[in-house]
């Protein structure tokens, strides 16, 4: 809701953020609060106590109504819709734009650190991982208590491994399901998969992930599986293509917690022509 003499306020903070709200008049609508506060918090800009209550409210809700919106998207099989809104859910969970550094997830990195990781070719979470521990010291120039405490929230940090299968390449017809198997697998201390890290985030966030099949240049969704990631896991998905042809398809794998992290891979999928019940009737001898 909007509080009395909050317009004000709401009009600075909109001067601030990228995307502005146009018109005085807009500001009264709680949508447009709504608006100004989640983009302060993607740009982690300082708000009031009472702006930071509302933002709250507004973050505890976020997540859930976005898996049920990428839950619509898919329904109506849009692929780039449904990956833009992934994103935002990652957005929303670590207080930053999908174009800031993944670094900036990392306790006590600031714009400036990441300029200097940059200067020697640090541009990731898994590339600082990979420093020599004299080169990564020297860079970060913190207490050793600081230093643990990166490195605790770098050995969270998920490192997922993908491989996809086309189960039934040889035999795919038009018409008939396609059947496409997704392999994964990380390092975990133990079984249970930790909270993603979010000190941004208001509550504890559990780490899940989309295993998505789409046709880009189509911009179509055709298969879809949200799912928590252990040490080994599993997806089939499948879905039917009519037409015979060959085509040029992708697997994603997209976490709603990290940004940095998401994957893809190219799917050549060969579908022949839909086998007519005469066909079925032929010997082999017959086919030749």
């Amino acid at each position: 809701y909007m509080g009395h003499g909050e317009e004000g306020l709401l009009q600075m903070l909109n001067d601030e953020i990228q995307f502005r709200v146009d018109g005085k008049e807009k500001l009264n609508e709680p949508a447009s609060k709504t608006n100004i506060l989640l983009q302060c918090h993607f740009n982690r800009i300082p708000i009031s106590a009472d702006f930071a209550t509302d933002q709250k409210f507004v973050l505890e809700r976020s997540i859930r109504l976005l898996h049920a919106m990428i839950d619509v998207i898919s329904s109506s099989g849009w692929l780039k819709p449904a990956l833009l809104a992934m994103e935002l859910s990652q957005m929303v969970t670590q207080a930053m734009l999908v174009t800031d550094s993944p670094l900036l997830q990392l306790p006590f990195f600031t714009p400036s650190l990441v300029e200097e990781c940059k200067k020697v070719k640090v541009n990731d979470v898994i590339d600082f991982m990979n420093m020599d521990d004299k080169e990564r010291n020297a860079l970060l120039q913190m207490s050793s208590s600081q230093i643990a405490q990166i490195a605790s929230v770098c050995n969270r940090y998920p490192a997922v491994e993908m491989a996809i299968t086309v189960l039934n390449e040889q035999g795919t017809h038009a018409g008939e399901p396609a059947v496409i198997n997704v392999d994964l697998s990380r390092e975990l201390e133990n079984d249970l998969v930790p909270p993603a890290h979010a000190p941004f985030y208001p509550q504890e966030k559990e780490e899940y992930w989309w295993v998505v099949i789409g046709n880009p240049e189509q911009n179509k969704l055709l298969a879809i599986k949200r799912m928590i990631i252990p040490r080994k896991a599993n997806a089939k998905l499948s879905f039917v293509v009519n037409d015979p042809g060959t085509y040029n398809l992708k697997a994603y794998l997209v976490c709603d917690s990290y940004i940095g992290v998401d994957q893809e891979e190219e799917i050549k999928l060969n579908v022949s022509p839909q086998v007519t019940a005469e066909a079925e009737k032929q010997t082999p001898m017959e086919q030749i």
